[in-house]
């Protein structure tokens, strides 16, 4: 019966796999320096979040599964830089491509986490930012033109993530300041 149930869950991930080859083939992915188009993030258990909203803070939107090991092995991290921004300037959104939520949902309260969530399961939001791989994370400045894109994850990947997000919110700095000088 082992066999049986296995043998099923690789079927499942085979499907999940193609269905998001087959997505992302269908629709160009958003490059960065790309205005991303408007699109209402449906966060569980909330109503949605208009990335619109989100405008003068910076945005990291990370795409993940519960079948995805390095998604599981990111997201500790993206929840720890979270905490340490004000939520007045950085916004991370985490989007899981399962199409069963209570696999995610399973994987959220395992890993207690505060970040908002979306759950895409008629793949709307994965659509519109077409990642190569999971996971993938994409920083969006604070006038919503994305700058930079993570694809996979690694050792490390969270500290780079934390210093792009210092150069996004340092640019808003320098934008708001009379002279445009850092001091």
């Amino acid at each position: 019966m082992r066999t049986g149930c296995a043998s099923l869950q690789w079927i499942t991930v085979f499907l999940l796999s193609v269905a998001l080859l087959a997505i992302s083939s269908a629709t160009m992915a958003l490059e960065p320096g790309v205005v991303v188009p408007p699109i209402d993030f449906p966060i569980r258990n909330e109503k949605n979040l208009p990335l619109t909203d989100l405008r003068g803070k910076v945005v990291v939107v990370d795409f993940w599964a519960s079948w995805c090991k390095p998604c599981l092995n990111a997201l500790p991290g993206l929840e720890k830089l979270a905490a340490g921004y004000p939520p007045n300037t950085v916004v991370i959104v985490a989007v899981n491509v399962d199409e069963e939520p209570g696999k995610a949902d399973e994987i959220i309260d395992f890993l207690k986490l505060k970040l908002p969530v979306v759950l895409d399961k008629d793949h709307r939001v994965v659509s519109l930012f077409s990642p190569d791989t999971l996971p993938t994370t994409y920083l969006i400045d604070t006038v919503g033109k994305l700058r930079f894109v993570h694809s996979g994850y690694e050792e490390g990947d969270t500290d780079k993530i934390d210093q792009e997000i210092k150069v996004l919110l340092d640019e808003l700095r320098l934008a708001a300041e009379p002279d445009g000088e850092k001091k």
